[in-house]
């Protein structure tokens, strides 16, 4: 997870905390959804309220309990990153991608959900004690 200024609907940029979804060939930009603490916002099956209660919040870098809204996607270089937030579980940013491939109408491109986690770590991902994290993204700011 990043920090980002992202496009809002009324074409302000806005610093918010993102989810990296993929590092994109062939320049390495980054696949962003955006993160909200306007949790009403929801889009039931999704996305996904991460909250303090649950295990991988800590890691998260969040400070109140927010909404990873997977219908906020944007494509941004790598030197619009402003700096390294934190880190969900493996499992819940696969839960994510599923939603967001189910979303999208493309199940039938995807065998299994083991084929998403395959393909994030093809694009740069890396899977170490259960936390999803990307290589080329600075520390903290």
């Amino acid at each position: 997870m990043v920090l980002a200024r992202l496009q809002q609907l009324d074409g302000k940029l806005k610093t918010r905390p993102a989810l990296v979804l993929a590092n994109m060939p062939p320049y390495g930009d980054h696949l962003l959804a955006g993160i909200s603490s306007q949790l009403r916002h929801e889009v039931k099956g999704l996305d996904e309220i991460i909250s303090p209660t649950d295990q991988d919040y800590p890691a998260s870098g969040l400070k109140v309990a927010s909404l990873i809204r997977m219908g906020m996607i944007a494509t941004l270089p790598s030197n619009a990153i402003l700096g390294r937030v934190g880190s969900i579980s493996s499992l819940r940013l696969t839960r994510l991608m599923g939603n967001f491939i189910a979303a999208m109408n493309l199940e039938s491109a995807v065998e299994d959900r083991s084929t998403i986690e395959k393909t994030l770590i093809s694009f740069g991902f890396h899977n170490q004690t259960g936390m999803m994290h990307l290589h080329s993204i600075g520390e903290r700011p």
